[in-house]
């Protein structure tokens, strides 16, 4: 780099393969030395600043608390959130990988198997929904819970967090519901399915539980027990 400017430095052809690659940083970085210092003003580099600037502002995912809360079981946070982010294997993105087959939802039939449809719109995943927020208490469109959650509704923190919870194990078990569907032609009562799903949680929760709830939290936890 003798005699080079580090911003336009352009390493030799017979350089390390690890030298090229420090060097290609250069380029990177550059910009944020348009003027000749870091982004311009008066103070030094440092490796923290440099982080946040290499990853730009990101929004905020809004259903972080659910899929990252530690009451949950990791197989259901990493289906909560592989259904947020539209992975999983539903009917509508086997057909665009190439696959022939029905593409009908498998837990109702009456429209195609879409991400959007299996967990927001199929009329077997909104009885679902419906009878577990009469259980929790909550009277929010499904697909607005997260920005809900987001917003610092739902109670108490600890209220909040059992609600997370249950949500994503929703989630799960309605994914868990459409496989079994689609194997062997038999889905569960949504009374049933709700009824598991706070119970397996709550009993999670009593199992953690060190003994410390208010009165308002302990009445709203019998209210769901009953």
């Amino acid at each position: 780099m003798k005699g080079a400017y580090w911003t336009s430095y352009e390493p030799p052809s017979d350089f390390s393969w690890s030298w090229k690659k420090i060097a290609s940083l250069f380029k990177v970085f550059a910009p944020a030395y348009s003027t000749g210092k870091w982004l311009g003003g008066d103070t030094d580099y440092r490796v923290q600043d440099g982080y946040h600037w290499l990853r730009n502002a990101k929004p905020k995912v809004i259903w972080r608390f659910s899929c990252l809360n530690h009451l949950n079981v990791p197989k259901t946070s990493f289906i909560y959130w592989a259904a947020m982010q539209g992975r999983l294997m539903t009917n509508d993105r086997l057909v665009r990988m190439g696959a022939r087959v029905d593409t009908r939802c498998f837990l109702c039939g009456l429209a195609d198997e879409t991400h959007q449809h299996i967990f927001y719109n199929c009329p077997y995943s909104f009885k679902c929904i419906s009878l577990l927020q009469q259980s929790l208490k909550i009277n929010v469109p499904a697909d607005t819970l997260s920005r809900w959650f987001n917003r610092g509704h739902g109670g108490t923190r600890l209220q909040k967090s059992i609600i997370c919870v249950v949500y994503v194990a929703m989630t799960y078990a309605i994914w868990r519901a459409r496989n079994k569907a689609r194997i062997s032609d038999y889905v569960l009562y949504p009374v049933v399915l709700v009824r598991n799903i706070i119970k397996e949680v709550l009993t999670r929760f009593w199992a953690r539980n060190k003994g410390n709830l208010t009165r308002r939290e302990a009445d709203w936890i019998t209210s769901i027990e009953a």
